[in-house]
């Protein structure tokens, strides 16, 4: 801490030292200017480095790349957290643009690299993966289609969540999963296409997850693959004989 040391005035009277000069003894000598990169207050008998300055050796020295100095005075300068850079000479440490982060004591802008689930694909600032990608690790790199099975519904997603049983996501970089349709059912989560219902079966709901959800047709009927409706089951007609299919009109 600094304390007030005077200098000899006219007609023998003692006056402080200027802001900027400093003296450190007693009597009628004369203060001394701060040397380069220090200040002082009026009356001070030590100057201080400036903010961004340390001392080092009885001179006043820059803060490195990567650290800083907020205030006046002789402490050594401090490093820059994560989220945080500076240059030579830095008073504060500036923020990493917004979606990035940087590692303790970063030297440069650059050193601030994109959140999981953003990119830096279209420019300078790192931008939130669209819906049917995702990011799961930091960094500049580009965002990552879903593969078939899995979405990704909202951006800066960093993964594709599993399409849940009874729903399926047939093509790469699906937002939704949609139900599986009438006629199929999804056994198991992440599937890319539902299963048909078997053979002399039907299904007239959607989402299902069982086979057993696939209803069996009447006695003496069957159906293909992948049925829909219990029109779909036709009479087993023995050899030589076909079904006879009759048509009907409908009038309002």
């Amino acid at each position: 801490m600094s304390h007030v040391v005077h200098q000899q005035g006219p007609a023998g009277s003692c006056v402080e030292c200027d802001a900027g000069t400093f003296k450190t003894t007693s009597g009628p000598g004369a203060c001394t200017p701060c040397a380069t990169n220090s200040n002082s207050l009026s009356g001070s008998d030590v100057c201080d480095c400036n903010v961004g300055y340390r001392s080092a050796g009885g001179t006043c020295t820059t803060c490195e790349s990567g650290k800083f100095k907020g205030a006046n005075g002789n402490a050594a300068c401090q490093d820059c957290g994560a989220g945080k850079y500076s240059t030579e000479g830095a008073a504060i440490c500036a923020d990493c643009h917004a979606n990035s982060n940087s590692g303790v004591q970063s030297t440069s802008a650059e050193a601030c690299t994109c959140n999981p689930g953003h990119t830096r694909e279209n420019g300078a600032t790192c931008g939130a993966c669209i819906a049917g990608k995702y990011k799961g690790v930091p960094g500049n790199g580009p965002c990552v289609v879903c593969e078939a099975g899995k979405a990704a519904s909202f951006p800066s997603m960093t993964v594709c969540v599993n399409c849940e049983a009874g729903k399926y996501a047939g093509d790469k970089g699906a937002v939704i999963c949609a139900d599986c349709e009438m006629g199929t059912y999804g056994p198991s989560a992440a599937l890319s296409v539902c299963l048909r219902c078997a053979a002399g079966t039907y299904l007239t709901t959607t989402g299902a997850v069982l086979s057993s959800n696939c209803e069996a047709c009447p006695a003496g009927t069957s159906s293909s693959l992948g049925s829909v409706f219990l029109d779909d089951c036709i009479s087993i007609c023995p050899a030589g004989f076909t079904v006879c299919f009759v048509s009907y009109m409908y009038f309002p």
